[in-house]
């Protein structure tokens, strides 16, 4: 049946607080991974999975926008669905992860060490002769984190009328038990989490699989690990998969900067806290699964939490 498909439901985490802080760093927090889309959307055109040699294109297409059928930015918010689910799951987790390494060297090498949110940029002003000069100022600046759930089931695309600038339209919108379900599963984890309902879990593929696990918190669920996607799996070989460990440096420096910035608010902890264990689970089944070296990748992340002093913090992840 064609309105039986994948849906995803993705949230803005932070933007509330980036409302309450600035308004115009929230509005560019939700037009930054625009350009991700963008991007994505002229690969589809130009350089489709389909070109690639064999031996690339499963890395071209779960890299890809190839099998979204609709995505749908509103607010903070994202919908997407797809009749296909395992190139779904892998494609907005590609999204996820994209849209947070966008910035991610900024919060890994902060301008300033002891607030890895600040920011520098450029602004001119006149000085004191009228003179046009270059002012370097430090701004605040939220990462982009998603979380998000994912159903599978009756979705019906809808084009309802809307007014835009005084003007009739017609506009894209969802409907269906599947968005109910999935918008369900964003709530109740902390962290910028994937969460997948079990029946969509059971229907995905062997390969798809690799990338996901059992929810720790909730044994009913299971979520799409998607720090996985910085990783080429593809990379088999020793000398290139023990270069792959630089990916987990990529994502773990900025999230641990973030994490320890926030440690002391009750609010805001718990969901970096998450986002470290969620890199390093992912790191490790990566190398289990794809690499067969689990030992390698265990001892290296061991090692960079015992150089920051955390290993007591979240050594239990590495077990």
């Amino acid at each position: 049946m064609d309105n039986i498909k994948a849906v995803a439901y993705l949230d803005t985490l932070g933007f509330s607080q980036a409302v309450t802080e600035d308004i115009d760093k929230a509005v560019l927090l939700l037009t930054e991974f625009n350009s991700v889309v963008e991007s994505k959307f002229r690969d589809k055109e130009l350089h489709p999975s389909s070109v690639y040699a064999e031996e690339l294109r499963n890395l071209a297409k779960r890299t890809s926008f190839e099998d979204i059928e609709y995505f749908m930015p509103f607010s903070d918010s994202i919908f997407a669905t797809s009749t296909n689910p395992d190139q779904f799951l892998l494609q907005m987790a590609h999204f996820v992860y994209e849209s947070f390494m966008m910035e991610a060297d900024r919060f890994a090498h902060p301008v300033d060490k002891s607030n890895p949110t600040l920011v520098q940029e450029v602004a001119f002003k006149l000085d004191d002769s009228g003179m046009p000069i270059t002012d370097y100022q430090n701004s605040p600046h939220q990462p982009i984190l998603f979380r998000g759930g994912f159903a599978y089931g009756e979705v019906y695309n809808l084009t309802p009328t809307a007014i835009v600038n005084g003007n009739k339209m017609k506009a894209a919108t969802l409907a269906g038990e599947a968005v109910v379900r999935a918008v369900g599963l964003e709530k109740g984890l902390k962290g910028p989490r994937l969460s997948l309902e079990k029946e969509l879990y059971e229907k995905l593929c062997a390969d798809t699989r690799k990338y996901c696990r059992r929810v720790p918190e909730d044994n009913n669920r299971f979520e799409m690990l998607w720090p996985s996607m910085g990783f080429v799996t593809e990379n088999s070989d020793e000398y290139s998969y023990r270069q792959e460990m630089e990916n987990f440096h990529s994502m773990f420096n900025p999230a641990y900067n973030l994490w320890r910035y926030y440690k002391s608010d009750p609010e805001l902890e718990p969901h970096y806290s998450s986002f470290i264990k969620m890199i390093i689970a992912s790191t490790i089944q990566v190398y289990d699964i794809f690499f067969n070296d689990k030992l390698y990748a265990q001892q290296i992340i061991e090692r960079t939490l015992e150089n920051k002093g955390i290993l007591s913090d979240f050594g239990d992840v590495l077990k």
